[in-house]
């Protein structure tokens, strides 16, 4: 059902009051929440461990170090495309479009010794990334509209921060365990494709008159 701010915004009106607890059960808030908590968990171990990670792979230091930059600088291309992007194309699709090429560039991670791979991982990875940072508060601000947008994105940002947290711990633990980083970026790959189908599964937003 819709809420009272973003109904009262769309006719023109000053936001009322929005319940939170009403916003928090809400559908597109509880997919969104865990889909930013998952695709924390992974960008985090990503930039946690890249450079651990290109050393295993005997990647010279300089080059590891090129990278590892890379990651945060390229991610600025996803930040103002992405957001340009949700401006004119449904928002679910667009963020689920830069979750899905995130999931694409963990896979490239396993060969990001050869150049070619490094290069792909380089545009999949940091823009898909960049794109989920600019694209969720729009998907917030869209379904529950301005009057509680500070709570509730700082609600998904402090569960994202939870993602944040296990991301880094459980790739370290599972490269101790098994003497290899494989397993960890397998398995984040594979949890950054769920996060895609959570924001797919968000639902249209009704049209109101």
């Amino acid at each position: 059902d819709p809420l009272p701010a973003a109904r009262s915004e769309e006719n023109g009106g000053k936001p009322e009051k929005v319940d939170l607890l009403e916003a928090v059960r809400h559908r597109a808030f509880i997919f969104l929440a865990l889909g930013e908590a998952v695709r924390m968990m992974v960008v985090a171990a990503v930039i946690t461990h890249i450079m651990p990670y290109l050393n295993f792979l005997h990647v010279p230091r300089a080059t590891a170090g090129l990278i590892a930059a890379g990651v945060s600088i390229i991610s600025i291309l996803g930040r103002f495309g992405f957001g340009w992007l949700a401006d004119y194309f449904d928002k679910r699709y667009t963020i689920a479009i830069s979750m899905g090429m995130m999931s694409l560039g963990m896979f490239s991670l396993f060969y990001v010794d050869v150049w070619w791979v490094m290069i792909l991982f380089l545009f999949l990875f940091p823009i898909g990334y960049g794109g989920g940072t600019s694209v969720r508060g729009g998907l917030l601000g869209e379904y529950f509209g301005r009057a509680a947008f500070g709570r509730l994105i700082g609600l998904v940002m402090g569960i994202g921060a939870i993602g944040a947290m296990i991301g880094p711990t459980l790739t370290g633990f599972l490269f101790d365990t098994t003497g290899s980083y494989y397993v960890a970026w397998i398995g984040l790959g594979v949890i950054s494709c769920f996060s895609v189908l959570l924001m797919l599964g968000i639902g249209r937003k009704e049209k109101r008159s």
